[in-house]
């Protein structure tokens, strides 16, 4: 191919993955990238060049009138770009509305990569008509949907409706094995679990911690770890962090759990590397990327039975699921794992580890991507 491709990437923020994958975008001579985004923070370890790296210096509103002039002015903002630039393709790093009523508007050709609670719609984020709206017309104006879980090609599929074509397509979240480095041995002198799911009903701390009780009353000497970075989030999310918070108290949990809030990258990988297993007993999950990152560092990942992870986790072989509202087997799950740590450990965490690397690998991810970009740029290819 002579002629460069022209992409355009947009994208809700800019956080470490998101380095990551413009990183390695850089690394295809054939593409012209520019980047969109509206973070209020630019950080400057990409090899983007800074004149292709569009950035909208915006802070969240205080109210939804606030919030919904912001987002207009990204938008805007976006489409002035978008035209501009005259792009071949656009791809939606992270699919959200800002992005996706971005692109419908510019009347380019758009490929989306799903990954967020966003598309779980009753689950998820999407809780206004106008949400719902947006994210429907988003998908079915789309020329390619790439999801990250099967739990987000089964709800994304219903949206735009199972026999319209392209079919979503499967690819799981790519993780850069360069920042997680395996390694079998964890601390000898404790049991560590860790829930690094954010502190919102819909991720069932307080399943959780049912388990857990049920877990200390087998005399346990596991410690229960757990994130609350949502706090800020709505009231719901204070309502619910302080029943969590009654809950440790009435049953005298204090001394063996605690709480950590918002982590740097290198933060939350140590604190992944630090526990002797990662938990997550959500009732959905359509990006499960913690999951994920847990077993690339070779960790023992304890899930719940649903579709997105039961197509992640072979059940005693690269972790183990169990079922969500029966406190008692998730306890008897997570005492037979302490008992038996270090030969299961040892195992399950080279299985998890051989799993990521051949297909959760970030450089396989963007090579899918890319090689659907070129689609694009063939003639015979028909991309409406």
């Amino acid at each position: 191919m002579n002629k460069k491709l022209k992409i355009a990437i947009l994208s809700n923020g800019i956080s470490q993955h998101t380095l990551n994958r413009l990183n390695l975008f850089c690394a295809y001579p054939q593409l012209d990238l520019y980047f969109l985004h509206q973070s209020a923070q630019m950080k400057n370890n990409s090899k983007l060049p800074n004149e292709r790296f569009y950035q909208f210096n915006v802070k969240k509103g205080k109210n939804t009138f606030e919030r919904g002039l912001i987002g207009l002015n990204i938008i805007i903002q976006n489409v002035l770009k978008l035209v501009k630039i005259n792009p071949d393709v656009i791809f939606i790093m992270y699919g959200e509305k800002l992005s996706l009523l971005s692109a419908i508007l510019s009347g380019k050709p758009y490929v989306i990569s799903a990954w967020g609670g966003d598309f779980l719609i009753d689950q998820g984020a999407q809780k206004t008509w106008k949400d719902r709206m947006i994210l429907n017309w988003g998908v079915n104006k789309s020329s390619h949907i790439f999801a990250v879980s099967e739990e987000l090609v089964s709800t994304i599929s219903i949206l735009r409706g199972n026999n319209k074509l392209p079919q979503i397509q499967q690819l799981f979240y790519g993780i850069n094995l360069n920042l997680y480095p395996f390694n079998n041995n964890s601390k000898k002198d404790s049991f560590e679990i860790y829930a690094p799911r954010w502190c919102r009903p819909e991720y069932n701390l307080l399943g959780l911690l049912e388990a857990f009780k049920a877990l200390k009353n087998l005399n346990s000497k596991a410690t229960l770890l757990f994130r609350n970075t949502d706090l800020n989030d709505s009231r719901a999310s204070k309502q619910y962090f302080s029943e969590a918070c009654h809950y440790i108290e009435r049953n005298n949990l204090n001394n063996s759990t605690s709480t950590i809030g918002v982590l740097s990258e290198n933060e939350h990988i140590k604190s992944l590397e630090n526990a002797a297993i990662i938990i997550s007993l959500a009732p959905s999950d359509g990006t499960p990327v913690t999951i994920l990152e847990a077993m690339a560092l070779g960790k023992i990942v304890v899930c719940g039975r649903i579709n997105s992870l039961e197509k992640l986790i072979d059940d005693g072989k690269t972790g183990f699921l169990v079922d969500i509202n029966n406190p008692e087997e998730i306890a008897q799950k997570l005492y037979y794992i302490e008992q038996n740590f270090q030969v299961l450990q040892k195992e399950i965490g080279q299985n998890a580890r051989k799993f990521v690397e051949q297909y959760a690998n970030i450089h396989r991810e963007v090579d899918v991507y890319v090689s659907k970009f070129e689609e694009f740029a063939s003639p015979s290819k028909n991309i409406s």
